[in-house]
């Protein structure tokens, strides 16, 4: 799911989408955290890093304090 999010030409050097999938997260959660976490790394004008991930599931995404933000 978290490959699909975002489309091929997003800059996502340190992404790294294979720690994403260990958590257990619904479509609609890793949709807004994706989102918010574009949003943010557009704002700054550098490529897609843990660090925008974890701003992202911050950001309003219900239900992402039980599967550990902070590690996301």
């Amino acid at each position: 799911m978290w490959s699909k999010v975002f489309p091929p030409e997003t800059p996502r050097s340190g992404l790294d989408l294979n720690r994403l999938t260990r958590f257990n997260l619904t479509g609609g959660n890793i949709h807004n955290i994706a989102l918010n976490a574009a949003f943010m790394a557009a704002e700054a004008g550098t490529p897609m890093t843990r660090k925008y991930n974890e701003m992202g599931a911050g950001s309003g995404a219900p239900g992402v304090e039980k599967a550990g933000k902070t590690d996301i």
